[in-house]
């Protein structure tokens, strides 16, 4: 793979909506009477020069992986705040749109891809957007899921939204990085997904075993058909054992 850094013409590349960048919140029209929205893009802002930058240009081939981990886990909390200020602001349309918003982001990508196989980004953000819908579909049920079994959820999604904002900000063109760094954070995020797409295969199955056996355990009703002692009976026989 060349190594020529990627330093081409902005244009209009814009990242779509699932993806968390300042120039997107930038140009989001529904924020702009929101009194959280300059707060929201300083912290992004914030994190691309103390996090992003650093793994875009400073990055080292040997330490990659171990640098990739440590900053994927500094912007977490920051995504996360990000979402819940974005939330509140926009209210129900920010949920309801998610999924529409990552769709246009599939386009976007492949459409921007630098270099990176388009068919195998369409299949990438294919397996995004099906293990999102999985996860969403059973967010009511999230509570009976293992504990274990969720923290493997969270640290892949963790590793996924990370590199997916870090490819971002690159095809923006929002900092200029090495092409084996854009190849090596597409790798590093295709990993995540696979390992996100297994982790929630195995919450879906565990809460669909947990529905099968609470179906078992209502239909089974224990105590249906048996004679339960009213007030009288249990006066009746402590009186007779008290003689």
């Amino acid at each position: 793979m060349p190594t020529e850094t990627l330093d081409r013409e902005v244009g209009s590349v814009m990242a779509p909506p699932a993806v968390l960048t300042p120039r997107f919140l930038e140009g989001f029209q529904a924020l702009h009477q929101y009194p959280f929205r300059s707060h929201i893009i300083e912290l992004l802002r914030s994190a691309e020069k103390e996090i992003f930058v650093p793994l875009l240009t400073l990055a080292t081939p040997a330490a990659f992986g171990q640098q990739f981990e440590f900053l994927a886990l500094r912007f977490a909390p920051i995504r996360i705040t990000a979402a819940c200020w974005l939330a509140m602001g926009i209210g129900p349309e920010f949920a309801s749109n998610y999924l529409k918003a990552t769709n246009e982001m599939r386009h976007w990508f492949v459409e921007n891809s630098w270099g990176l196989p388009r068919p195998d980004l369409a299949a990438t953000f294919d397996l995004y957007v099906k293990t999102a819908r999985t996860l969403v579909s059973i967010g009511p049920k999230l509570a009976t899921v293992p504990g274990r079994d969720f923290m493997e959820v969270l640290g892949s999604i963790t590793e996924v939204d990370f590199g997916l904002t870090s490819l971002t900000l690159a095809f923006e063109r929002e900092i200029k990085t090495d092409e084996w760094i854009i190849w090596e954070t597409y790798g590093r995020t295709r990993r995540a997904l696979l390992s996100y797409e297994q982790a929630v295969s195995v919450i879906t199955a565990h809460v669909q075993e947990s529905g099968e056996m609470e179906k078992v355990l209502t239909e089974l009703r224990p105590d249906e058909g048996i004679e339960q002692p009213g007030e009288h009976d249990l006066r009746t026989t402590f009186h007779r054992y008290s003689r």
